[in-house]
């Protein structure tokens, strides 16, 4: 199923007065799915999350469990997911290109 249409499967769901949990579940274990779609579709092995959805514990929790043994995953353990790791990934593009340059590479 596509993302479009599982989404306003969703949206249906909602309207018709369905639980809300078992919605949200719902809409965790299939941002889960998706994820292993597109990566296996692509051979993708090693996968890193970031953003301020990983603030999320339940996401977090089911993206490791379901994921783990078949994927390298790759978390933020000592800055937060937030915006202020754009700032930190800019400061080591600048290092990198920075080294390679003095370098002669």
């Amino acid at each position: 199923a596509s993302l479009s249409g599982w989404i306003g499967k969703l949206l249906v769901d909602l309207q018709e007065g369905r639980d809300t949990g078992l919605l949200a579940a719902k809409f965790h274990r299939t941002l889960v799915e998706y994820v292993r779609q597109v990566a296996r579709t692509h051979r993708i092995r090693q996968i890193a999350f970031s953003g301020g959805v990983l603030q999320n514990g339940l996401l977090m929790d089911w993206l490791h469990a379901e994921l783990h043994s078949e994927f390298r995953l790759y978390f933020h353990r000592q800055l937060s997911p937030n915006d202020e790791c754009i700032a930190f990934g800019q400061l080591m593009v600048h290092q990198i290109l920075r080294d390679g340059n003095e370098t002669g590479s």
